[in-house]
């Protein structure tokens, strides 16, 4: 764990970035200033950040030094604060940036343990179950340990516990017990532990404890792929954006997109829509029968921005070009890649935008209602938005007051400030059409579309 330390570049999504206007990268730079300055003037907190950032690397672009690791968390152990005596036996443990001395690591993680650090009592049990670091062979104590630091929800004590359920002890001290040890490895891969995933694969593919089911395992072994090799790619391609090597960032996103990865399917059709890296589509004259089979449709609406807001009325120029049409398509294409895997309530808000809009495809308000209804389903403020819209104006479904009023409801409730002017303004004018549609039933206004009356008003 990352004391202070909050971001990851693997999972920044670029839409978020530009919408902000300010990068990840920089926010990590400040905060690393940030903990350092406080860590030179005696913060516990800062000490420990630093001393995990210099252990492990990779934040802000700073390289693992062992030794500034071993003295900030030496520093902080001055406090007996449990988590700097944690890492500072696990320095003593690995020999980084001091001698190795296992008795020394011993005394530190008891020390810990203690005062009540799971990692640390997760170590001594591991030393008691081998007999090593000084310690002498104690599979009760051991269990012991793993048992309360498993109470506290530590992946890798539940993850021990599962071995020693599957394997049994060479003593007998625990039996084989495939169920009990499945459900082991299931609440450790829970609170994240990817061994521990690829553990329940092993036996949901040869059915230990459970039946087997080939699909299961690899639903398990996807999520070990996705963690470690999504992990470095994501990063790659955000240091090349960050770096303003648009083109590089985006081929690194498309082949972690190609491999299942939501963040990357995101960001590919991202930097497609904002034409972002792609020189590519200018420079290659060659046919492509995917987009040179489709007419050049006009694009009738007006810009499409991140939110995604409907608005019938103001038209963009006509004969959009081969380009801007075929990067269109490539951004459509990902964001379905990205709807696929039922998580992304973004990606479905884009698509119905772009067939409401006919980005890259034909206009098609009917097709924009089924993705804005699975947005909207994932509690989207937006996509509800756009559906109270189009059912008050009959766009792409029968004209409904009830509905439309429904949806605009519940879009303040889904996000109550960014949702609360535009649905109040869409419930006012909700009324009027409804009180200007009785009026009309009974013929007293003919041929006015109320509107339109209404803004030559205003800009009288």
């Amino acid at each position: 764990m990352k004391p202070g330390i909050k971001l990851y570049t693997d999972t920044v999504r670029l839409r978020d970035e530009y919408e902000q206007g300010r990068s990840t990268l920089d926010e990590e730079r400040d905060l690393v200033q940030y903990y350092e300055y406080n860590a030179d003037n005696g913060s516990l907190e800062s000490l420990i950040t630093m001393g995990v950032i210099y252990l492990e690397g990779g934040v802000s672009g700073i390289e693992k030094n062992y030794d500034k690791a071993f003295a900030y968390f030496k520093k902080a152990a001055r406090t007996e604060d449990p988590s700097a005596l944690y890492h500072l036996g696990f320095m003593y443990q690995n020999g980084y940036g001091v001698e190795l001395n296992m008795e020394k690591a011993v005394d530190l993680y008891r020390q810990a343990s203690r005062l009540g650090n799971l990692p640390a009592t997760t170590r001594l049990a591991v030393m008691y179950l081998t007999g090593t670091g000084g310690t002498s062979q104690d599979v009760q104590r051991s269990l012991e340990l793993f048992d309360t630091s498993a109470k506290g929800k530590e992946p890798w004590s539940l993850l021990h516990l599962g071995r020693i359920h599957f394997t049994g002890t060479k003593n007998g001290e625990v039996e084989t017990h495939h169920i009990l040890a499945r459900d082991y490895f299931l609440k450790s891969a829970q609170v994240g532990n990817d061994v521990a995933f690829y553990n329940l694969g092993i036996m949901h593919l040869n059915g230990y404890g459970t039946t087997a089911s080939c699909s299961t395992a690899m639903s398990h072994f996807r999520s070990v792929v996705e963690h470690f090799w999504h992990k470095k790619a994501l990063v790659a391609a955000y240091k090349e954006y960050a770096d303003g090597h648009f083109d590089r960032a985006l081929i690194k996103y498309e082949i972690a997109a190609s491999m299942g990865s939501v963040i990357a399917q995101e960001n590919a059709a991202w930097m497609y829509e904002m034409d972002l890296g792609t020189d590519h589509l200018r420079s290659n004259t060659h046919f492509d029968p995917d987009l040179d089979s489709n007419p050049l449709v006009h694009t009738p609406e007006g810009s499409f921005g991140e939110g995604g807001i409907v608005d019938r009325h103001g038209r963009e120029p006509s004969g959009s070009s081969y380009t801007e049409y075929a990067r269109y398509r490539k951004a459509l294409f990902w964001y379905k890649m990205a709807s696929e895997e039922k998580v992304s309530a973004y990606a479905n808000l884009k698509i119905g935008d772009f067939y409401y809009y006919g980005k890259g495809t034909p206009e098609d308000p009917s097709k924009a209602v089924i993705y804005y209804q699975l947005a909207s389903g994932y509690r989207d403020a937006q996509a509800t938005f756009n559906l109270a819209y189009m059912y008050h104006k009959g766009i792409g479904l029968p004209k409904d007051f009830n509905l439309a009023k429904r949806f605009y409801d519940t879009a303040i409730e889904y996000d109550p400030e960014e949702a609360y002017f535009p649905s109040i303004m869409g419930l006012g004018l909700l009324m009027v059409d409804q009180a200007l549609e009785h009026v009309n039933a009974g013929g007293l206004i003919l041929g006015v579309n109320w509107d339109t009356l209404l803004l030559a008003i205003l800009s009288s």
